[in-house]
């Protein structure tokens, strides 16, 4: 699996599954690596992490931030 594949997939993995506008977020995050890769054309999955933090972390900050938001939704 290539690094952007596998970020993603541990991403994907660390989001609630039913969490509003997950598709919408996963695919801001796919070209953001794409736009990395295009400008680090060699990059591995450890640079990437080095960029961006795990995808645990990079997950749970976006929900920290709008915790309000999935709140909202979970109360529909």
């Amino acid at each position: 699996m290539n690094a952007k594949k596998t970020y993603l997939s541990r991403y994907r993995h660390s989001l609630p599954v039913f969490f509003p506008n997950k598709r919408r977020l996963l695919k801001h995050m796919d070209q953001y690596l794409e736009d990395y890769l295009e400008a680090h054309s060699n990059a591995s999955i450890e640079d990437i992490l080095t960029e961006l933090g795990t995808p645990e972390d990079a997950a749970k900050l976006y929900l920290e931030d709008n915790f309000h938001d999935y709140i909202s939704y979970t109360k529909k």
